[in-house]
């Protein structure tokens, strides 16, 4: 869509199904959003939040089932392993 979402505060968003391919996503916080089977492909996620560490270790993290990242940039190396870790890859 090319929409510019940059330094957005989408925490707990409802943006399952969202057509995001090629948007700005640059500095969004996305901890806690519903994410399902939405297309961030090609998007630009530098410094973008899918998570973040809560109190006692908690954590907020985004849904993430179905998400598409394929050719998105910038993924900070913490968020890059933990989408990695549950099936979702740049």
């Amino acid at each position: 869509t090319g929409a510019n979402l940059s330094l957005s505060d989408l925490r707990g968003a409802r943006l399952a199904g969202a057509r995001l391919a090629g948007a700005d996503l640059e500095g969004a916080d996305l901890s806690r959003a519903d994410l399902t089977g939405a297309d961030l492909t090609g998007a630009a996620l530098s410094a973008t939040r899918f998570f973040e560490p809560g109190p006692g270790g908690a954590e907020n993290g985004a849904r993430i089932e179905g998400l598409r990242i394929a050719g998105a940039t910038g993924l900070l190396e913490d968020q890059e392993a933990w989408l990695a870790a549950r099936g979702v890859r740049a």
